[in-house]
């Protein structure tokens, strides 16, 4: 199994959101222009023993290109003494092509972000490697988002929920065998199909047993994000969640007007918006291990909803937004952060998802910049 990491500057606040948007908006279909002569540079650097970011020699960058046309690499070149690499092209092929440049450091690839100007250079380019482990580290719940759905004809509810995990570490923990999980958690006994739903993290790096989600994927230093999404029927309800291992953050959204989240701590925030759909937001710090989280929905009926899954994917995005902000804040490496520059910690996903996720993403942005006027049923 092979996975890819995005590693980038660090960013802040509403600035990270800014700019995480800016960079998928810039490869919708024809934004890219052809023909035009290209170049990307940077360093390919390592947490020394100091934690102080040293160049990694004669380390080979591999040119990425993905379109609706062809996905493949196109180019590579090896760093030189000093960790510099340089590569030129040409955009070729469908406009709606993303690049990016990769380097592969004991068995994990890292990557930059999609390359938006004609001509990159450091620190944009730059490529941040680390070490791999397999003990040393204790993984940390540093956020938990929680979506529920309104629900459906038959009473069921769509729930999604995220999780930040924080390895503090200065090396990438990985799985020691296929039965040594990194991390695991409890679903709600009653959760139906569960499965990975967006996120870092690649379907086939986690697996279900029972009620138990099991993480085998590598987790760099920082933050990285499991998405996880299920049905609950009706008699689930009222869903008591216990916070077993507690939360920096605790996110909760809900898309029902009737349905309440009860909790010490738990304050209501400004609501979320989109379209037609709303989401009541509810958040608290610091939450403790003991701590349970109770979610009413009162009498709200069911009713057809044909746009739930659309709901719930924009929420997630916006936790997924959220957990990164987070993330790129408070926990790039201590020693690594008094350095410049400091990369981000790169996040993980599965190289056919990640790449599948850019061109569908891009398409539906051009689509709906195209016909703002579509139906809310299709939005």
């Amino acid at each position: 199994m092979h996975f890819r990491f995005l590693t980038g500057r660090p960013l802040a606040g509403a600035a990270a959101l800014l700019l995480m948007a800016a960079a998928l908006q810039a490869q919708i279909p024809g934004a890219v222009r052809l023909g035009e002569m290209r170049s990307v540079s940077g360093l390919v650097e390592h947490p020394g023993a100091d934690s102080v970011p040293a160049p990694v020699a004669h380390l080979r960058v591999v040119l990425h290109r993905v379109g609706q046309d062809t996905q493949r690499p196109i180019d590579s070149t090896f760093t030189d003494a000093h960790g510099a690499y340089r590569l030129r092209y040409e955009t070729t092929g469908a406009p709606d092509a993303v690049y990016f440049a990769s380097a592969s450091y004991d068995g994990i690839a890292y990557f930059t972000p999609p390359l938006q100007a004609a001509d990159v250079a450091s620190p944009d380019g730059d490529i941040l490697v680390f070490d791999t482990t397999s003990h040393g580290i204790t993984l940390e719940l540093q956020g938990r988002h929680i979506v529920v759905g309104a629900p459906s004809a038959n009473g069921t509810r769509r729930v999604a929920e995220v999780f930040d995990l924080g390895n503090d570490g200065t090396k990438t923990l990985i799985a020691r065998d296929t039965q040594s999980p990194l991390w695991t958690t409890q679903l709600p006994a009653a959760a139906v199909a569960p499965a990975v739903s967006g996120g870092d993290v690649a379907p086939g790096a986690v697996a279900f047993v029972g009620t138990e989600v099991r993480l085998f994927a590598p987790v760099s230093p920082g933050i990285r994000q499991l998405a996880v999404g299920f049905t609950l029927p009706a008699s689930a309800f009222p869903l008591s969640l216990p916070m077993t291992g507690g939360a920096g953050v605790l996110e909760v959204m809900l898309e029902e007007a009737s349905a309440t989240p009860s909790m010490p701590g738990l304050s209501q925030r400004q609501s979320v918006t989109t379209g037609e759909r709303t989401f009541k937001r509810y958040l608290a710090q610091d939450v403790p291990d003991s701590a349970v989280l109770r979610i009413d929905v009162g009498a709200g009926g069911g009713g057809s909803r044909t746009r739930l899954f659309a709901g719930i994917a924009f929420a997630m995005a916006i936790l997924l937004a959220v957990a990164l902000t987070i993330a790129l804040r408070r926990h790039v490496p201590r020693a690594a952060a008094d350095s410049a520059p400091a990369p981000v910690a790169p996040v993980i996903i599965d190289a056919t998802r990640s790449e599948t996720l850019l061109f569908q993403l891009a398409q539906l942005d051009s689509a709906y910049a195209r016909d703002p006027d579509r139906a809310p049923a299709d939005r």
